[in-house]
């Protein structure tokens, strides 16, 4: 079985502002900030994980926002940074879901 997972695209260049961050692809010149959670989030993505262990670790650093607001949060800004090539999105099996 398939899972969906993300990485960093490692072309990005990423540089901490503040409480923030900026990121930017050399390659088409799309440039974005992080605010804060979204920066966490970001650097959650090293290794190559699945949203559910981002979800998972994010509650556990923040259990009074609830899981289901940062599931649809998480979701909402991997979706986006994948779409604007900042991560990338692979397909991994069962036996690599622990990553």
């Amino acid at each position: 079985m398939e899972k969906k997972a993300y990485r960093k695209n490692s072309r990005i260049i990423y540089r901490e502002e503040g409480e923030g961050a900026f990121l930017f692809n050399p390659v088409d010149g799309n440039l974005k900030y992080l605010n804060r959670s979204a920066k966490e989030i970001f650097n959650l993505l090293d290794p190559v994980r699945e949203s559910r262990h981002i979800v998972a670790s994010f509650c556990g650093e923040h259990p009074e926002i609830g899981e289901d607001r940062i599931r649809k949060d998480v979701d909402l800004l991997l979706n986006q940074l994948a779409e604007n090539r900042f991560i990338e999105c692979i397909d991994i099996d069962s036996t690599q879901s622990d990553a």
